[in-house]
């Protein structure tokens, strides 16, 4: 069975307000949403942070007085090791130069002296007055002292650098000598042409420890031999050769040879292992 739906009338219903006055109706402004405590601390801090950056910048980098014009060194560096071309160096790397500036990238200028003179082991920078600022050096000990007449070098690596006699940095360092011939020789670039630093260093060493209280260490370059002056007597040592075996046969020369005293030379590394070569007065 089907059925239709009969439409009906709807009964209007009417709804009643009370009209709010415009007049006290407070509008909130858009901007009003965005404001916050948070963004009032964040502009404090900001214009903080600006001002006091300032005021720093002010009272360090753009300060007068920590514009470096003077240099004062450590007077022990000085008795040490017065090299003039080093202080000059250093000089020349920080004067006219901010402290503070020189302070931050000290390792930079530590590099660049040591790449000129590597006995530099350290170095510090310390404001003492208006324009004013002290160099305190700290030297790497010489591996060897290596001595030319009245001319002295100090051996660090490979590398050797003039000494002058005032000097205190040659202190306890063995000492090396060069034979007459070679005075006036400034440039020693073929001295290690056979064998590099380190070995006649290490060589060196070894006969300073086997030969106690000997007078001095004499090297003839490119022959590559050492004489040992001690108590009167001339000790020829092949450097290219067995060196603890040349003293061996010293020791057993010392201890058996009952003329040991009248020797003057003994040639310990010319001929085969166990044989060597005497000279009597």
């Amino acid at each position: 069975m089907i059925k239709f739906v009969v439409p009906r009338p709807v009964k209007k219903i009417e709804r009643y307000y009370t009209p709010i006055d415009s007049g006290n109706k407070k509008i909130r402004k858009p901007w009003v949403r965005f404001f916050s405590i948070k963004i009032v601390w964040i502009i404090f801090i900001a214009f903080s942070l600006v001002y006091w950056s300032f005021l720093l910048l002010k009272n360090t980098l753009f300060a007068h007085q920590y514009v470096i014009k003077r240099v004062l060194y450590d007077s022990w560096n000085i008795a040490t090791y017065d090299e003039p071309y080093l202080y000059k160096s250093i000089n020349n790397r920080i004067k006219w130069e901010n402290y503070y500036v020189v302070k931050l990238y000290k390792s930079r200028v530590l590099n660049d002296i040591r790449s000129q003179c590597p006995i530099v082991l350290d170095m510090s920078i310390e404001y003492s007055s208006a324009n004013t600022v002290a160099v305190k050096l700290t030297f790497i000990p010489f591996d060897m002292i290596i001595r030319n007449q009245n001319v002295r070098f100090g051996l660090i690596g490979s590398q050797l650098l003039q000494i002058y006699t005032w000097n205190k940095i040659t202190k306890g360092t063995n000492v090396l000598d060069l034979p007459g011939y070679l005075s006036g020789m400034n440039i020693m670039s073929g001295l290690f042409f056979r064998q590099p630093a380190t070995w006649l260093v290490q060589q060196v060493e070894l006969l300073y420890q086997w030969f106690p209280g000997l007078d001095h260490v004499e090297y003839l370059p490119g022959g590559e031999r050492s004489i040992v002056y001690l108590e009167g007597k001339k000790f020829y040592i092949n450097n290219l050769g067995d060196i603890p075996n040349q003293i061996r046969n010293y020791e057993l020369l010392k201890k058996y040879y009952k003329d040991f005293v009248k020797l003057s030379d003994i040639d310990l590394g010319s001929l085969e292992k166990d044989k060597v070569i005497v000279k009597k007065l």
